[in-house]
């Protein structure tokens, strides 16, 4: 376990790991949720959305989303899993999600720091990723990298028409749970 003088040299963030579909009407709250955490802790929390079929066919689903779906979930949605962890199964209820995130700060002090690095090359359609980590703890460590995009357009049960998704991973560079 690190000192308090060893945990000060790193930021502490958590992954906020959001399940959700287009056929969930109850997943835009647990995304403005999310929002409303951000602008409280800014950078604390690095959101991502993973899209299952619920309801109807989420055209951002991916087969990892069921993967970790499988891993993490309950039988509905929305579900809010705080750094891969299994604990209390979250939904949208935002004082429930702040508690965890306190009890992760004061749990597990953060002991590294993580650099990525991307370049993507238009003619070939490849994306090179560069992870780097530092940390003051002798310890395995093993990345676990998604392919987020925002600004995706598309309907939303219980929003709109033109609901605008966020965060949403398109690929995980691994499928090693």
């Amino acid at each position: 376990r690190a000192t308090a003088d060893q945990a000060q040299k790193f930021r502490h963030k958590m992954l906020g790991m959001q399940f959700t579909s287009v056929g969930c009407t109850y997943c835009p709250m647990l995304s403005t949720v999310i929002g409303l955490i951000d602008e409280k802790q800014p950078e604390r929390l690095v959101p991502v959305s993973f899209h299952v079929d619920f309801n109807i066919s989420d055209p951002m689903r991916i087969a990892a989303a069921d993967a970790y779906y499988s891993k993490f979930g309950s039988s509905g949605l929305p579900l809010f899993v705080l750094d891969m962890r299994d604990g209390e199964k979250m939904t949208s209820v935002q004082s429930v999600i702040e508690s965890e995130m306190s009890k992760s700060l004061a749990n597990y002090p953060p002991t590294c720091g993580v650099a990525i690095g991307t370049s993507y090359d238009a003619s070939t359609r490849t994306l090179k990723v560069t992870p780097r980590i530092t940390s003051n703890v002798a310890s395995s460590y093993r990345y676990l990298v998604f392919l987020v995009e925002s600004s995706i357009e598309y309907m939303q049960y219980g929003a709109s028409d033109d609901y605008l998704h966020n965060n949403v991973v398109r690929h995980a560079f691994s499928d090693n749970i």
